[in-house]
């Protein structure tokens, strides 16, 4: 195919253009390929859609590891219980679930509905069975199901501050196996009326542990 160009080249241009034609027509050639070769491919895809950050509060495990109080109707541990979830609730900035308050705005309305869902997993999962099963229907959203537990655990407080005290004041060391034992049975008394809002200091708790002592 060149020698038949270079007749060509020879019949129809002078010596001086005979020389430069086919080196401009080897330049092309050889451009054409690497132009051919080095042509972008097809452009691929590149929007992948915005990937949604997980809310860390997903990825918790066992709630039991964070507040380890079981919410029993029976136990009067309800303030720990509350001081304990709140404070899981707000290093996680989810405070809003329960107050009423409006979500951060990097929280979408999806995100917002999971969140619910899985805080009232948590309170059902740091519950005694009896209550879970009590309250298990009481709230469409975890603000709901946290004022129902609320109005529960506050409606007869006076009443079981009153009982808790009768116990306290009537135990005494020969209902107990051992000085230690009646100490922490006057403890956990003091501990539970403290739960209710009804402190007893130190000293009423001495006053309490010398009183319940034999005479002799």
């Amino acid at each position: 195919m060149d020698q038949n160009h270079n007749n060509i080249y020879g019949h129809y241009f002078s010596k001086e253009v005979k020389g430069i034609i086919p080196k401009t027509l080897t330049w092309y050639r050889s451009n054409s390929r690497s132009s051919s070769s080095s042509s972008p491919s097809s452009p691929k895809s590149t929007i992948a859609g915005d990937k949604k950050t997980v809310h860390p509060a997903f990825a918790i495990n066992n709630i039991k590891t964070l507040i380890p109080i079981i919410l029993n109707i029976k136990q009067d541990e309800y303030s720990s219980w509350v001081f304990l979830f709140e404070l899981h609730l707000q290093a996680h900035r989810l405070l809003f679930l329960i107050n009423g308050d409006k979500p951060p705005a990097d929280v979408d309305a999806d995100t917002v509905l999971q969140l619910d869902a899985l805080c009232r997993q948590w309170m059902f999962s740091t519950m005694a069975k009896d209550l879970m099963l009590t309250v298990l229907k009481s709230g469409k959203t975890a603000k709901e199901l946290w004022n129902h537990l609320k109005k529960l655990f506050q409606d007869n407080k006076g009443n079981r501050a009153a009982t808790l005290e009768r116990k306290f004041v009537n135990l005494k060391f020969i209902n107990c196996t051992s000085i230690d034992d009646y100490y922490d049975k006057l403890k956990s008394l003091s501990d539970r009326l403290l739960d209710l809002d009804f402190p007893m200091d130190d000293k009423r708790l001495v006053i309490q542990l010398v009183n319940g002592l034999p005479e002799e």
